[in-house]
């Protein structure tokens, strides 16, 4: 019986393996490959630095934390 990583979307998959030892390595996907993101209605381009998925600007508001107008 063959002991190793049973998932098929991990780096080190073994097709050999009958069971999961948990020594898969999930490759990580920033930005789940999207090109932008709509948040309250505004559409965010996104970048990828490193293994983090960032908007490419400050968010917008129309008004303060305290609720003034902006």
């Amino acid at each position: 019986m063959e002991f190793g990583c049973t998932d098929p979307t991990a780096e080190n998959y073994d097709p050999f393996a009958v069971y999961d030892n948990g020594s898969c390595i999930i490759p990580v996907v920033p930005c789940d490959n999207l090109e932008s993101v709509n948040y309250a209605g505004v559409d965010y381009g996104l970048l990828t630095i490193g293994d983090d998925c960032w908007f490419d600007a400050n968010l917008y508001s129309t008004e303060y934390a305290n609720g003034d107008a902006d």
